[in-house]
């Protein structure tokens, strides 16, 4: 079976060759089912990413008149992987951190009581903060872009209202005005 040849020139057209050798327009949904059925053990997240990526392949290839169709349109991903259990941290760990962090890394603190994701604390303004109702709301992330600060709406645009314990109402009130 040859292995990759880069193109041949067929009738003044240039024609791919796939890494088994053969031309894209010999292609069709039982391969790419056929080579989906062999990554079962790989993540519905990567699957799903194998198959975008060679379904744009197919979209171009059709844009340029090198096939009329695409064969990974109505092919079927499945996944036997199990999914990576998230680990969260104990409470004993978290008062742990805690102890270690408070008074000179209070951002860990704020972090650890609050759930945010650490590009929504950046984010946040002091209207975020309800003293009063003792409560947070999430509405933006910074994130670096090109080198430089972005804002954006929160990762899957979960902007959402967080409640605040008393201790880190007390740690937000020993911050600067000017830090938010």
């Amino acid at each position: 079976m040859a292995r990759k040849k880069k193109h041949q020139r067929n009738d003044g057209r240039f024609e791919y060759k796939a890494t088994v050798g053969r031309k894209l327009a010999d292609i069709r949904p039982a391969d790419i089912q056929g080579f989906f059925a062999g990554k079962t053990s790989c993540s519905a997240s990567l699957l799903k990413k194998l198959r975008i990526t060679l379904s744009a392949i197919f979209d171009t290839a059709i844009d340029n008149d090198l096939i009329y169709k695409n064969p990974c349109k109505y092919v079927q991903t499945r996944s036997e992987a199990k999914p990576k259990e998230r680990r969260t941290l104990t409470d004993q760990q978290i008062d742990e951190i805690k102890a270690e962090a408070s008074g000179t890394f209070d951002a860990i603190v704020f972090l650890l009581e609050t759930g945010l994701r650490r590009g929504e604390l950046p984010g946040l303004m002091w209207g975020d903060i309800d003293m009063e109702r003792a409560i947070l709301h999430v509405q933006r992330s910074v994130s670096p872009e090109n080198g430089r600060p972005a804002v954006r709406p929160p990762k899957w645009n979960s902007y959402r209202t967080i409640p605040l314990m008393p201790d880190t109402l007390a740690l937000i009130q020993r911050q600067p005005k000017r830090s938010l």
